[in-house]
């Protein structure tokens, strides 16, 4: 096990909303050094305001749903990795997307089982399956938005993934936590 994951857990800061959230994402530990997520490239599908974002796993809530159960349907779902190959540890917080200011999405924190490490496999909502490195700062700068043709801030890790948007401000909260756990784990 990856020792800092739970001191990352305890260092994230953990805001919280007072209405319920209508969505649910889950931000996966790669279980090796260097500190590492697993997110997607959301397949391009008619309607989705978000086609082609990196992200990470995640979607709407089912009427009754705990989010923390749609965080890890919602993984199974795209990548093929069942919940028993998540080890919860920490509720990051509620955001709200830019582009969706209406929809408040929780974020969940999870380790992946060493046992189940590479063996994820994009789902229909997957265009594929990346890592993303968590840098000492997500250095988000102008740059121009590759399928929308608008100027976001990003940040563009060293395999060449654009994270913006709520996905951004959530990488942004682990990369502060993993900061004060785990020293200056760069990215490059």
């Amino acid at each position: 096990m990856l020792a800092p994951a739970h001191c990352i857990a305890q260092s994230l800061p953990r805001h919280t909303a007072r209405e319920e959230p209508k969505a649910a994402v889950a931000a996966i530990l790669l279980p090796a050094p260097p500190p590492r997520l697993l997110a997607i490239e959301r397949a391009a599908r008619p309607g989705d305001p978000w086609a082609g974002d990196i992200a990470f796993p995640g979607g709407m809530l089912r009427p009754g749903e705990h989010p923390r159960r749609t965080a890890e349907r919602e993984t199974r779902e795209e990548t093929g990795l069942p919940p028993s190959c998540l080890e919860h540890l920490a509720l990051i917080g509620s955001y709200r997307p830019l582009n969706r200011p209406g929809l408040l999405v929780e974020a969940h924190f999870y380790l992946l089982d060493e046992e189940c490490l590479w063996r994820w496999r994009p789902g229909p909502e997957a265009e594929r399956i990346t890592v993303v490195h968590i840098p000492c700062s997500p250095e988000a700068r102008p740059i121009l938005h590759p399928r929308r043709g608008i100027v976001v801030s990003a940040y563009k890790d060293w395999l060449g993934n654009t994270i913006w948007g709520m996905t951004l401000r959530i990488l942004d909260a682990v990369s502060r936590a993993v900061r004060s756990c785990w020293p200056c784990a760069s990215s490059k």
